[in-house]
């Protein structure tokens, strides 16, 4: 009977990006390649992902609209300047031109004092939007570490397929050989070795078929990655330690930490920010102000007139109505505050399906997994035994191949149980808001 292997993550990678702490080694072809976990491939992701350091720059900007809001607490303060020079010949003393410079500088300074309580609204507001920018870039760097790791399992599921449908094609050569040996032996018909090359034309295209989805696979990997693709995907081991040990106490760590979840919540809060800034319009409105002016006008007759000023002031603005515009900009501000509690309400359902759905998936697959076992090794007695009473004529070629195939259904769909539990693990570390505990620190 043939024995089962659970390899150690290690994946190869010949890639654009020097990666630390992964081995190096040369290749067949003469070539350096670096061996990384799957782990090492995510975090390549978080770091060199174009659609995450696009998203990135929404942080910055967050982050600049927050000092801007801070900037209503600042004085304005601008500097005028103005010369001019005329020239004319019309004089009182005949012959003599009349050439006038006249020059004027002033300084302005504007400082607000109150606002009605925006300044500070606006600044809360947009805190909570830049937090709320941040988790969705943790929920969007989420999304992309599990599609890393479908795609990295799907290379695996195809190259696991890939060696064991070559297997299956070499095993299929040698029985079609033994089947035509014998039929020229006169032992067999030609029936039986039209099956026996059937079954090896089936192996072949199989074979074809698993090569060409791990291509896609790989390719996609590599985009993802930006890394060179060159992939040689096996089992990786996951941290079962790391789930929570009932579903209610997944619900409730998902409602806590999933990213898609705190984004909304951080919404409500900045649209509950927006609401006070939109009702301090409606308060009065203080400020200072200073002029410091200086103006020199020469005659044309060798006289100058030249005058100095300065100015301070006391403004106060109190709104009285304004055709119902801040009546309105408050009902607004108050449906976008409704509207990111609905969006709360879904985020929260969204994430308790994706629990739900993952959970029972993940143990579903580890059922899956240890029946499929069984499955492989009753099928595989059972093509031994049918082989064996197929050799003194108890059996047909048929039944050999039937047998044989019993056998091939089995490898390959332990290879996807094995597979869509990887799959089921992350998708359910995600929609609980465990991945970011487990790679963030390292990316």
């Amino acid at each position: 009977m043939k024995s089962i292997f659970i390899l150690a993550p290690v994946i190869v990678i010949t890639g654009f990006y020097s990666l630390s702490g992964a081995a190096q080694e040369v290749n067949e072809t003469g070539k350096l390649s670096s061996v990384i976990t799957i782990e090492q491939a995510i975090i390549q992701t978080l770091r060199h992902n174009s659609d995450l350091q696009s998203f990135s720059r929404n942080i910055d900007l967050a982050e600049e609209n927050i000092d801007l809001a801070k900037s209503n607490y600042r004085p304005d303060v601008s500097i005028t300047g103005d010369v001019s020079h005329s020239r004319s010949d019309e004089s009182i003393i005949p012959g003599q031109d009349r050439n006038i410079t006249a020059k004027s500088a002033g300084l302005n300074i504007r400082q607000p004092l109150y606002r009605g309580g925006q300044t500070v609204a606006e600044i809360k507001e947009q805190r909570q939007l830049k937090k709320a920018t941040q988790s969705e870039w943790d929920n969007l760097a989420q999304n992309m570490i599990i599609e890393v790791v479908e795609t990295y399992m799907a290379a695996y599921r195809a190259t696991e397929a890939v060696r064991v449908n070559q297997d299956n094609a070499k095993l299929l050569a040698e029985e079609f050989k033994a089947t035509q040996a014998r039929f020229e032996a006169g032992e067999l018909t030609k029936t039986d070795t039209s099956q026996a090359n059937a079954r090896v034309a089936e192996a072949q295209a199989l074979v074809a078929q698993s090569q060409s989805a791990y291509e896609t696979a790989t390719a996609r990997l590599a985009e993802l990655t930006g890394v060179a693709s060159s992939v040689e995907p096996v089992y990786p081991d996951i941290g079962e330690e790391k789930l929570p040990p009932s579903l209610n106490d997944a619900l409730a760590k998902g409602l806590d930490n999933s990213p898609a979840v705190i984004a909304a919540k951080q919404q409500v809060l900045a649209e509950f920010y927006n609401v006070e800034q939109q009702k301090g319009a409606f308060m009065p409105q203080l400020s200072a102000g200073a002029t410091a002016g200086y103006e020199d006008n020469p005659s044309g007759f060798g006289q100058s007139q030249s005058r100095q000023s300065a100015t301070v002031s006391l403004n106060a603005t109190i709104p009285v109505y304004q055709s119902g515009v801040l009546r309105n900009r408050v009902k607004q501000a108050k449906i976008l505050k409704d509207q990111a509690h609905d969006d709360l309400e879904s985020a929260e359902r969204a994430v308790a399906r994706a629990i739900i759905s993952a959970w029972e998936d993940y143990h579903t697959t580890s059922l899956q997994i240890s029946a499929r076992e069984s499955q492989l090794e009753a099928s595989t007695i059972a093509y031994e035994g049918v082989h064996l009473e197929e050799e003194v004529g108890a059996r047909s070629v048929l039944d050999v191949l039937d047998a044989n195939q019993d056998v091939l259904d089995a490898r390959l769909a332990l290879i996807e149980a094995k597979t869509d539990k990887v799959n089921a693990y992350y998708r359910l570390m995600g929609a609980i808001g465990l991945l970011k505990e487990s790679f963030w620190d390292n990316s």
